[in-house]
């Protein structure tokens, strides 16, 4: 079973360019063997992820979308290519039950979160920490630490 995983160490791998999603769907795909992943979960909320899921996605495989957007954003996908291609797309909101869990499986070490965390800035810092956000592509998730 292929799924999509890795975080940032995979994308700087595949070399994934934050402005080229047509150029990342094509690096991932071929990372993927060719066929597509059994699994793609979009966790981003970001619409240009969003839109190259079910592209990726093998056939009989499944789209997972858990990602925050805004109310008024739309993703793209071709209806028949997901009745085609039997791709199943299955959104999930987990928090409510899910949140003990995943902190247990944190400290535990059984999820792996290596590369998910790119900038790291003290509470002095929080300007510095949210023009990171909006202006360098590379950041993929900041941290402010006390």
């Amino acid at each position: 079973m292929k799924v999509w995983t890795g975080f940032a160490a995979f994308f700087a791998a595949v070399g994934f360019n934050w402005v080229d999603a047509a150029g990342n769907e094509q690096k991932l795909r071929e990372a993927s063997g060719r066929d597509g992943y059994d699994y793609v979960v979009e966790a981003t909320g970001a619409t240009t992820v969003g839109n190259i899921c079910v592209p990726l996605t093998r056939n009989g495989g499944t789209v997972m979308v858990y990602g925050v957007t805004r109310s008024e954003d739309l993703v793209n996908f071709h209806p028949f290519d997901v009745f085609r291609r039997e791709i199943t797309i299955k959104g999930s909101f987990a928090e409510m039950t899910s949140f003990a869990a995943a902190i247990r499986a944190l400290r535990s070490g059984r999820a792996k979160t290596d590369g998910i965390i790119t900038h790291r800035f003290s509470l002095d810092d929080y300007g510095k920490a949210l023009s990171t956000l909006a202006e360098d592509r590379s950041a993929h998730k900041v941290l402010i630490v006390p």
